[in-house]
């Protein structure tokens, strides 16, 4: 192919692109018309709870020593570091006298001291078993946020680790500061499976406030000029910007006020290059 047949396709295709696109974002359509792809989620009316988060981390619900009572050998050592033990269960056994040591409680043996031959009296542990079903979560918080909690509440911690939310009861509120001025929070969570394990980070989610029969709109769809909020939604594939207000927002919801309604389509994506009375079209309705 010559050089100059080649610039030709070049000089072609150049421009069939622009005719399909401009660096605004908008696509071209027909005889000039262009319009810029977005998609949508209706405005809802409904309840928003507000949570207050609090992190934490899972801790033991009980740590119990392993000891003799008497004074001599260790003969026989029945379970390693990180096996589970049921109460009852025979631990080791001590010469002279035979005597058996048992598990007196249910959970993970998290400390072991000794071997076979070893000599052990009641002075010293052999180790430390560790009861995680179920287990607890401490959380600390400021003497303002101790009225969030009462004893017995079912309240949701996140564990991003394991990719899920479990919930707890809470078993102890401290009437006392620790020596950084805080108050401690304890909720226990069944954990049958032992997904948990202490030293895992949880975080608390608190309800602080319920919003009632309010507007309620995609927090993405949300944006800013100044520090002033607006949305766009569309009217007959036209974008029009509204000036809202927020009343509460999170994550992925936002409470409002404004003029709109429920089941306004507002725009979630492909706001960034729309001006309003821009001409749109729909790609894609988001629940």
């Amino acid at each position: 192919m010559s050089r100059a047949l080649l610039l030709s396709y070049v000089f072609i295709l150049s421009l069939l692109f622009v005719g399909c696109a401009n660096g605004s974002g908008e696509i071209s359509e027909d005889e000039g018309t262009s319009y810029t792809p977005v998609e949508v989620a209706k405005v809802k009316r409904g309840d928003m709870t507000i949570h207050q988060s609090f992190y934490g981390k899972f801790i033991p619900s009980n740590t119990t020593p392993i000891v003799t009572s008497r004074t001599g050998e260790v003969e026989n050592l029945n379970v390693r570091k990180g096996d589970v033990v049921e109460e009852g269960e025979l631990i080791a056994t001590i010469h002279p006298g035979n005597v058996k040591i048992e598990a007196k409680t249910t959970g993970v043996i998290q400390q072991l001291d000794v071997k076979e031959g070893d000599v052990v009296s009641p002075q010293s542990a052999l180790g430390v078993i560790v009861s995680l079903d179920p287990i607890d979560a401490l959380f600390h918080v400021t003497a303002d946020q101790l009225s969030l909690f009462s004893s017995n509440d079912s309240l949701s911690i996140d564990v991003s680790s394991i990719n899920k939310s479990v919930r707890g009861d809470v078993q102890f509120v401290s009437s006392t500061a620790n020596e950084t001025g805080l108050f401690e929070v304890e909720l226990s969570i069944d954990n049958h499976n032992i997904q948990l394990k202490p030293g895992m980070v949880g975080i608390l989610q608190v309800p602080i406030t319920q919003m009632e029969n309010e507007l309620i709109i995609p927090t993405r769809a949300v944006h800013y000029v100044s520090g002033d909020p607006y949305i766009y939604i569309i009217k007959e594939n036209i974008a029009v910007r509204k000036e809202i207000s927020i009343l509460q927002s999170q994550s992925e919801q936002t409470a409002i006020t404004g003029d709109l309604y429920e089941g306004a389509k507002v725009v979630t994506k492909g706001q960034f290059t729309l001006t309003d009375g821009g001409t749109v079209r729909i790609m894609k309705e988001v629940p």
